[in-house]
């Protein structure tokens, strides 16, 4: 922001945990998407596509049937269908995203009402002219006064002033609620997915398809099973890259919910990395969702017991890393990589307190 009274906000940049220099004034980052990251196991398009055939969905009135046909870590034909209710979906994929023109009407609006209120609680309101606009552009400035109108006393026109130099911690509050309510995060000076948020969102309503995929497992099960069992599923739902600009005209930034993903049996990277988190939240273990390369490439890592060659430890606890895109196993070193760049949100599994370390 700058400027005295004018406290102009610039575009913000979608990186999912990469942290900038700063956030006023800077160019806008457009985060490279994953098809110039690396090759995908499946081809997209048309009905050769193997991803495509794996997949079914059936309207059953107030839900939709989906299923699903996959290879478990052996190369076992499997099989899964579960149902997801279509308020559910429509609840979901409704409150991801914002339009930029409204998003700054409505912060512009609210922004204005709390300059007024406090130039009226303080009897200066003829002494100033007040208009918000742009992107959250306060204009405030000595009006010209009636000189019959006395209007506020020089003690509490000084009070206004010292108050407007709190505007930028207001209009970054303000920016940080707006996206928090639609699925964002506004990290300090970085916008990010809302990946713990969502997660916890998504996994009432997909506790179907949690239990159709657990049942796959004998019991009892072990935590490497179930890891390799979550992955090879995820890894084989159809690769695709969402539009950073959905039907309604909202701004997803290339992301799809986890509710979506399931629901139309496709997602790119951190798409599907978020629906498996929505999933695994239901055990009791915590699953990272962790970004390389700059932001372009989203991995998983979940909890695992410490009893395994291939797992790593961060903080108090173990994780196994792996893909959501292409049948790759990940050594644990690649957490330690001097060469990559990585980052990390943490996603606790249902009723985890939060005195517990993450990770």
């Amino acid at each position: 922001m700058r400027g005295s009274t004018a406290l102009p906000i610039a575009s913000l940049a979608l990186l999912h945990g990469l942290s900038l220099a700063g956030i006023l004034g800077m160019s806008v980052y457009d985060p490279v998407r994953e098809e110039e990251v690396r090759a995908v196991s499946f081809e997209q398009g048309g009905e050769s596509d193997p991803a495509r055939r794996r997949f079914e969905k059936q309207d059953e009135g107030d839900s939709w049937k989906v299923l699903y046909r996959f290879e478990d870590g052996d190369e076992i034909p499997r099989e899964i269908t579960c149902r997801i209710r279509k308020r559910d979906y429509e609840r979901e994929v409704a409150s991801f995203g914002y339009a930029k023109e409204k998003m700054w009407v409505e912060l512009n609006r609210k922004l204005d009402q709390e300059i007024r209120q406090e130039a009226l609680r303080l009897g200066v309101t003829d002494d100033f002219s007040i208009e918000v606009s742009g992107q959250l552009d306060p204009d405030v400035r000595p009006a010209e006064r009636d000189p019959l109108n006395r209007g506020g006393s020089p003690e509490r026109i000084r009070e206004f002033k010292e108050w407007l130099k709190g505007l930028k911690k207001r209009q970054q509050d303000l920016l940080a609620d707006y996206y928090h309510q639609h699925g964002f995060r506004l990290n300090g000076k970085v916008l990010l997915v809302d990946y713990q948020g969502i997660a916890a969102r998504a996994t009432p309503a997909l506790k179907d398809c949690f239990r159709a995929l657990n049942a796959v497992l004998a019991e009892p099960s072990q935590d490497e099973e179930r890891s390799e069992l979550f992955l090879r599923f995820f890894q084989q739902v159809r690769y695709e890259i969402p539009n950073r600009v959905d039907r309604q005209g909202r701004q997803t930034h290339g992301f799809r919910v986890p509710v979506a993903v399931m629901t139309d049996g496709s997602g790119d990277c951190d798409s599907k990395a978020a629906a498996l988190s929505a999933l695994w939240r239901n055990y009791p273990k915590q699953v990272l969702v962790l970004l390389r390369d700059g932001a372009k490439h989203a991995l998983v890592a979940l909890e695992e017991t410490p009893n395994d060659p291939d797992v790593q430890r961060i903080g108090n606890h173990y994780y196994r890393v792996g893909e959501v895109v292409a049948k790759e196993n990940l050594p644990p070193e690649i957490l330690e990589s001097k060469d990559k760049e990585l980052w990390y949100t943490c996603i606790r599994p249902v009723g985890q307190s939060e005195k517990v370390s993450c990770p």
